[in-house]
């Protein structure tokens, strides 16, 4: 499941069964956490100071959705924030 492609779409996003995302959100954010424990000690990788925030943000509004409802939008934004952690940083050269 593309999940960035899916929350960028409406159309998709509304095509898409809530409980899938749903699991998949969390499923995400578990990933995520062990990632962010190991993520100081790995060279060249770059951890937000607040990424842990996002992750946890993301959890607790996942956890509250009904999949059986279309997700709210403060699950949408926390998803956009939390996956926005695993895009490269903009560097110049």
């Amino acid at each position: 499941m593309n999940v960035a492609a899916i929350l960028d779409n409406a159309p998709i996003l509304q095509a898409t069964d809530g409980g899938e995302l749903r699991s998949t959100l969390l499923w995400i954010v578990d990933e995520m956490d062990w990632l962010g424990t190991i993520a100081g000690s790995m060279s060249g990788l770059s951890w937000p100071l607040d990424a842990p925030d996002r992750i946890e943000r993301l959890r607790t509004v996942a956890n509250a959705w009904d999949p059986f409802t279309p997700p709210p939008v403060n699950v949408l934004d926390s998803a956009r924030k939390c996956l926005g952690i695993l895009q490269p940083t903009q560097t110049t050269p």
